[in-house]
This record gives C-alpha cells, sequence and structure tokens, in this order.
C-alpha cells in the first residue's frame, strides 16, 4: 500500500478531520499483497470523499502497537481522529491440503507394491474423512463471515452511515461480534490443516 503513506510523525494529523480508511501494512506480508489492488481501487473509488492511506508497520510500529494491531493486513478506520471499525485479515482457508507426491520409483514397482500403497491412501483417507468435512464446514463458515465483514466494511467507509446512530450502531455490534468469531474459527482451520498435513505426511512418507 504506497498510496498516501502515514508515518508516526504525520498520522495523527493526516487523520484529525473527516473518515480516513487506514491500511496496516508490511512489504513481507503476502496476504497484504494481495488485498493491495483491491485497497488501491477503493481509493480511486472513494477519491475526494473519503481518505485513504496505509501505514507500514515496520516502518512506524507504534502506530500498530498504538491500536493493538497484532495481525496484518488490518483496516482501520477513523472518523474525526476517533477509530470506528477495525477489520483484521481474513484468511485465507484454500483446498484441502493435496496428498504428499509419491516418490520415484527405482525401477517398476510390483502389483503387491501398488496394491500395499494403494490399501494405505484408502486408509488414510478413510482416517481423515471426517476432519476433511469439518474443515470444509468451517471453510464455508468462514468465507460467508468473511463476505459479511467485507460488506460492513464497506458500509462503514460510507458517510452516509453515521447520519443513522441506529443503523450505525448495529452495524458496529455487528461488526464487533464478527471480530470475535472470526479469529476463532481461523484457529480451527488452521488446526485442522496442520493435522491433516502432519497425518498425510507421517503415512505416506
Amino acid at each position: 500500500m504506497n498510496k498516501n503513506p502515514l508515518t508516526s510523525a504525520n498520522f495523527d494529523q493526516t487523520i484529525a478531520n473527516g473518515v480516513t480508511l487506514v491500511d496496516l501494512w508490511a512489504p513481507w506480508c503476502g496476504y497484504c499483497r494481495r488485498i493491495a489492488p483491491a485497497v488501491e481501487a477503493l481509493a480511486d473509488e472513494l477519491d475526494g470523499r473519503i481518505r485513504v492511506a496505509g501505514v507500514n508497520v515496520d516502518d512506524a510500529p507504534d502506530v500498530a502497537a498504538r491500536f493493538g494491531v497484532n495481525t496484518i493486513p488490518t483496516l482501520l478506520l477513523f472518523k474525526d481522529g476517533r477509530a470506528a471499525a477495525k477489520s483484521t485479515k481474513a484468511s485465507a482457508a484454500q483446498a484441502d491440503t493435496p496428498a504428499a507426491a509419491p516418490k520415484p520409483a527405482e525401477g517398476k514397482k510390483t502389483k503387491e507394491q501398488k496394491r500395499a500403497e494403494a490399501q494405505a491412501r484408502a486408509a488414510l483417507n478413510k482416517k481423515l474423512k471426517g476432519v476433511r468435512n469439518q474443515l470444509k464446514k468451517i471453510e464455508a463458515e468462514l468465507d460467508k463471515k468473511r463476505a459479511r465483514y467485507d460488506e460492513l466494511m464497506e458500509l462503514m467507509a460510507s458517510e452516509e452511515l453515521y447520519a443513522d446512530q441506529d443503523k450505525f450502531n448495529a452495524a458496529l455490534g455487528e461488526y464487533n461480534g464478527l471480530k470475535q468469531e472470526l479469529p476463532k474459527l481461523e484457529d480451527e482451520w488452521l488446526e485442522l490443516s496442520t493435522q491433516i498435513e502432519e497425518e498425510t505426511a507421517r503415512e505416506l512418507s
């Protein structure tokens, strides 16, 4: 995020007036690079209405610490210098962990070897079926909640929302609920993914 870069020195002055959406990122963060085009597009779309800026947390770690940011990318929404909303990455649940690639064979495998390998794969798939099904359920739930999270962030970027206090409070309440739920789901996803990866590596090594 290179558009409108913020530093520790100019941060408070920049967010003091109007609505500002701040992207906290780092050059080494792969997910930051993934969402960068979307943030840039949002900056162009909102130009003149809402200020969109970025903070490299490597250069301004005090800004991240000040707002309790320990995960990036994180989007912070400010109105007249006060934080209105916070969105951490979503995450990045991907497809099931692929099975380990077969080891190069030294010579042609016998029918017995092929049969044994097939049985091992079948046993592993049966063993991990429940875990994979649970992982898929969590991924579906994550996708649903992340989509709603993004909708809320877009809604909170609209100046019209601040004209209706009831709608703002409802949106902020839903946002805060999702902020609590998403990290728990992401941790559960990571635990199951790691289990599948480790079991696959152990059984097929």
